[in-house]
């Protein structure tokens, strides 16, 4: 009897330590299923503050792109604005001296009864009085009176924005000799000049207008 009762009490110790080493291996496994989720959280944490960071440093450098891309601009037209008030200043002094359209010197040859086409190789000097052929009084004469150079140099360098000297007219030279010559353009050449940049620049701002909407316009959701 005796030893069947220490048999028992044996059993129940097996029992026991068999339960005491589950239990103890459970929760050794329950630590370590919770250490590798602490781990899996602190990579995502980091991946997530490292992608935080990057995007912080680019916007960062964007910011620095677009107000050095401003500074520049802004160089850029002050010196314009000074290139115009310089130019400015010079064409009120010479349109005081020097006419902007001047009587032609040298016109085409008109033949009496023909279509007004100038002789091949022929030219002569401007006259006042009409020939046979040529436009009555009151008509308009495209070939009497032209551009002087000095209208040239004043279209030229207000579309570059920059002195564009016409021949010897310019900003270094500005007396009526230089500037009060026959061009060789007529006024329908300036206005044949003036409706091609006349288009350009409508061209360019309904590009311009494109461009500002698509960058300042929200995508549509």
């Amino acid at each position: 009897m005796n030893g069947f009762k220490s048999y028992l009490w044996a059993v129940v110790a097996m029992l026991a330590f068999a339960a005491m080493l589950f239990g103890l291996g459970a929760l050794a496994y329950h630590a370590g299923d919770n250490a590798g989720q602490n781990r899996e959280r602190v990579i995502w944490v980091k991946k997530e503050r490292d992608q935080a960071e990057a995007f912080a440093q680019q916007l960062a450098a964007e910011a620095k792109r677009g107000q050095q891309a401003s500074a520049d601009l802004n160089r850029r037209l002050l010196t314009l604005n000074d290139s115009y008030t310089a130019l400015e200043g010079k064409y009120r002094d010479v349109l005081a001296r020097v006419p902007l359209v001047v009587p032609a010197a040298v016109r085409p040859v008109r033949v009496a009864g023909g279509s007004g086409s100038p002789s091949p190789g022929a030219a002569q000097p401007a006259s006042p009085d009409a020939a046979a052929g040529q436009p009555k009084r009151g008509d308009v004469d495209a070939d009497r009176f032209r551009l002087s150079l000095a209208a040239v140099w004043m279209w030229n360098s207000s579309l570059a924005g920059t002195d564009v000297p016409a021949h010897s007219c310019g900003s270094a030279d500005t007396s009526e000799q230089a500037c009060a010559a026959d061009s060789g353009l007529s006024l329908a050449d300036a206005w044949a000049n003036h409706h091609a940049n006349a288009k350009s620049c409508a061209v360019d701002r309904e590009r311009h207008r494109a461009l500002i909407e698509f960058l300042t316009e929200s995508p549509a959701q």
